[in-house]
């Protein structure tokens, strides 16, 4: 790998993790958004009513994270398309608004709904136990309706601040590595030259021995032609296909260059 693909790592890896910083802002508000509206409605209903109200979680909310959050990656895209062909004035506002179109495509890919129902129904199994855990509580202590109502929003709030938050930096973290990969690998593609593609991982602890088995396999055959699965059988870090033990909280990054 070439010294100049090194380097750019390092920007792509700054404007990623300032991405990542948005999406995070995003999902946490969405993940909100779902813990509000169920409150909202419990709270002025009765106990028998709340499980109902969990099983009728809008996925709307964590449609509109993907919706606003995929089309940020298009930057990245911008980025490495012009790192590949070295023409830095290329009019990349049109580079920009081509790869935001395709991040918008791909969303209607079927594991993006997948995923997206996925979340919601982790929202909803997240409140049913606070809920059962609350109602259980009440009728041992016989807590009276204002009572199990305050112990609700207590344990709601509780469960947000922290079963939600660490969700949704996880979310984040997964989503923008999915996005910025795919923005990359079409942007490598969009150049309309022949390329070599390397997996990089972090170098942080913990990274998966298939992920490193990537990096390294890449690197000594001398990079990836464009339709080649790297030694772990994925496309790219973050491929949406792999299994969740392959992608959920990776920080590896796809790299190219022109051959």
């Amino acid at each position: 790998m070439k010294q100049q693909t090194r380097q750019f790592e390092a920007k792509f890896i700054r404007s990623r993790n300032q991405i990542e910083r948005k999406g995070l802002r995003l999902i946490t508000q969405a993940l909100r958004s779902q813990y509000k509206t169920f409150l909202d409605a419990a709270l002025q209903s009765s106990p028998s009513f709340w499980k109902d109200y969990a099983n009728r979680i809008s996925k709307q909310p964590i449609q509109q994270f993907f919706e606003q959050f995929y089309p940020l990656s298009a930057q990245l895209g911008v980025i490495t398309y012009q790192n590949m062909t070295q023409k830095k004035s290329i009019e990349s506002d049109v580079l920009l608004s081509a790869y935001q179109m395709r991040m918008k495509k791909i969303l209607e890919e079927r594991e993006y709904a997948e995923r997206i129902v996925t979340i919601t129904n982790t929202t909803q199994e997240r409140i049913t136990s606070v809920i059962e855990e609350v109602l259980s509580e009440s009728e041992l202590n016989g807590y009276g309706i204002d009572k199990i109502k305050t112990a609700l929003k207590d344990q709601i709030g509780a469960n947000f601040r922290g079963n939600a938050m660490a969700r949704a930096k996880a979310i984040a973290q997964t989503e923008m590595i999915s996005a910025s990969n795919q923005a990359s690998t079409y942007a490598a593609d969009s150049t309309g030259m022949e390329y070599r593609k390397y997996w990089s991982t972090s170098h942080l602890q913990g990274i998966r021995p298939t992920h490193i088995m990537a990096e390294q396999d890449s690197i000594q055959r001398g990079g990836l032609r464009k339709d080649e699965l790297f030694a772990n059988g994925l496309k790219y870090p973050g491929d949406p296909s792999a299994p969740a033990d392959e992608v959920i909280n990776c920080r590896c990054a796809a790299l190219f260059e022109i051959v």
